[in-house]
């Protein structure tokens, strides 16, 4: 499934070839004529309703902060490109990246998808490297910084440095 999600990210940056961040998710939902609505909820960060008459239904919880809106954005459009089911709810499960061996399948494809999406690794490598080269180093609040460029959340951001072996978790 990971070769199958990875296929579907490099197919989206090909077609709009996004040269900054941050990757407007946005824009791509559009594009697929799915229909966004955004509204407070305590159980789910995400749902996806396939409809018999073709129209594709994502609710957004609105209580998320922006940051998490985004990463469920991108992550319910894996479920619509990746998956089959008619519905499929992403419920709230306040359970972070360091857990994330405690998730189904669908759901880690769905996260690596998101975080692949909206964190490009060539586009995350040559905002690290501008750093590295104007500063010399790179320092905890150089996270916070790529966060804010790339409108993710700190903690998703310090997870894809460390997945891409661009820092150590040590630095957080």
């Amino acid at each position: 499934m990971y070769k199958k999600a990875k296929q579907q990210i490099n197919k989206i940056l090909k077609k709009y070839n996004f040269v900054e961040p941050p990757i407007p998710i946005e824009k791509i939902m559009d594009d697929y004529d799915i229909i966004t609505n955004f509204a407070p909820d305590d159980i789910y960060s995400g749902i996806i309703i396939k409809k018999k008459d073709g129209r594709v239904l994502v609710g957004i919880n609105s209580n998320d902060p922006p940051t998490r809106q985004r990463f469920s954005l991108a992550h319910e459009l894996s479920h619509f490109l990746l998956n089959n089911e008619k519905v499929f709810v992403d419920h709230r499960d306040n359970i972070t990246f360091d857990y994330e061996s405690h998730r189904s399948e669908k759901e880690q494809v769905a996260n690596f998808f998101a975080a692949n999406l909206l964190m490009p690794e060539k586009m995350i490598e040559n905002v690290f490297n501008k750093i590295i080269k104007n500063k010399k180093y790179f320092l905890e609040e150089d996270i916070t910084g790529m966060a804010d460029l790339f409108k993710v959340s700190r903690e998703a951001m310090n997870y894809r440095l460390d997945n891409l072996g661009l820092i150590s978790r040590n630095i957080k």
